[in-house]
């Protein structure tokens, strides 16, 4: 949180995948067969307003 800076817009970070440790940054190099390799992907986000009453019913979040 100390390196968190106030921002007023909403921000989402999405990852796809992460690579295991082992990055050869500390250590040594992660084995080919757990590393992400790049290609192409695609994914959607759909958003929608929420009322003040569902924010906390846990039925607003789905993963599809």
């Amino acid at each position: 949180p100390h390196e968190i800076e106030k921002c007023e817009a909403l921000v989402v970070n999405v990852d796809w995948k992460q690579s295991g440790i082992g990055s050869n940054s500390c250590g040594p190099a992660l084995p080919e067969q757990y590393r992400v390799q790049p290609k192409d992907f695609r994914f959607t986000l759909h958003f929608r307003g929420l009322a003040p009453c569902e924010m906390n019913d846990g039925n607003f979040f789905t993963l599809v």
